[in-house]
């Protein structure tokens, strides 16, 4: 329901939701970023728009750093430790 009262809204403002849509939509940003930092930054201004809630941007930041190292390659013990 906040996110449809969002979208509809003539002025949407994030409204600190943690639901799964920021992760849901992040995969892209995982693939586009060039670097780690890359990651972390679009990452947050991606999510912000809607899902301000930090664990929503931590869960944001996850899948997508687990997208990024997969593609370039880190092992599953590295992806594992750098989203711990």
């Amino acid at each position: 329901m906040n996110f449809y009262d969002w979208i509809f809204s003539k002025t949407p403002t994030p409204y600190n939701s943690c639901g799964n849509g920021a992760a849901m939509r992040i995969a892209p940003v995982g693939f586009f970023a060039k670097t780690i930092d890359q990651v972390k930054e679009i990452s947050a201004q991606v999510t912000n728009i809607s899902h301000n809630h930090p664990a929503a941007l931590k869960g944001a930041e996850s899948v997508a750093m687990s997208i990024f190292m997969a593609k370039h390659k880190y092992t599953k013990k590295e992806i594992f430790n750098e989203i711990k």
